[in-house]
């Protein structure tokens, strides 16, 4: 979401403006309507509803809910300035140890999580698309970025482009999952060392010379401006990164929609499976 006006549609509109998402809610709300009647009228009569859960229904369910996956990911990526640019500083977060740093990095954390996801989800919905019928816990680049039959068409390409992006976060994502190692923040990480620093000297009341109470580390007021000037910058970055990971993802639907197109055409009881 951008600054330049509370009005400004969220990023992620544009990915649901695109033809791939249009068809695949058209094709759910078709096809989950009778299921849904079914369900009241047997609700309505005191029965166990018995749904006619056919092979049509069930993979453009599964595209559905992968591409949903896509929208929620970009959605949550788009939430992170905000938390960024307010802090709840409030007494309770002050009791509990919640400082302007710890906000900071927690969703900065969480973002490059969501990040690395985009990439495991867009892969779940390429199998869920071409009909692979590989185990979501299996689905990896080998297995389906590389597949003979996603090689032929566009999808590869886009998928190509959307994890060299993506590996650029691999490892300060990695480290934080598996090792506990807070993603680095650079400059914010110095100016909170300051902070601390002069907190401590303080709290323990650490002997000084009389120069030095009136010469702190850093003066407090400069460590502030400059740590809400270098929040900002990461605001920005932040922002900046979400807008050009949704274009990616433009080029990765819109590869992936003629291969839709086709698997949408049969409305028999078993879609085609080329594997």
């Amino acid at each position: 979401m951008t600054d330049n006006g509370a009005n400004d549609k969220p990023e992620y509109y544009k990915l649901l403006a695109r033809p791939f998402l249009v068809k695949v809610l058209e094709n759910q709300r078709s096809l989950t309507n009778p299921v849904r009647k079914q369900a009241i009228r047997a609700f309505q009569a005191g029965e166990s509803p018995e749904l006619d859960i056919t092979p049509e229904f069930a993979y453009h369910n599964s595209v559905f809910h992968y591409a949903s996956n896509l929208i929620g990911a970009i959605s949550r990526m788009e939430e992170v300035p905000i938390y960024l640019r307010r802090f709840p500083n409030s007494k309770f977060y002050n009791e509990h140890g919640i400082t302007l740093h710890k906000w900071v990095n927690y969703h900065y954390s969480n973002y490059l999580v969501v990040i690395v996801s985009l990439y495991d989800i867009a892969l779940l919905l390429t199998n869920a698309i071409f009909v692979l019928g590989i185990d979501p816990r299996c689905c990896n680049e080998k297995r389906v970025a590389k597949n003979r039959f996603v090689r032929k068409t566009k999808v590869k390409g886009a998928l190509d482009k959307l994890g060299v992006a993506v590996d650029d976060y691999r490892e300060p994502r990695q480290l934080y999952v598996h090792r506990g190692r807070v993603p680095s923040l650079d400059f914010l990480d110095e100016l909170e060392s300051f902070r601390f620093t002069q907190e401590a000297m303080e709290e323990l009341e650490l002997e000084r010379q009389p120069t030095d109470l009136s010469n702190p580390l850093m003066n407090p007021f400069v460590v502030r401006d400059l740590y809400r000037h270098e929040r900002r910058k990461l605001i920005t970055q932040v922002t900046q990164t979400t807008s050009s990971f949704v274009e990616l993802l433009i080029e990765f639907l819109d590869s992936l929609f003629p291969v839709y197109q086709l698997f949408s055409e049969y409305r028999s009881e078993t879609p085609p499976n080329p594997a």
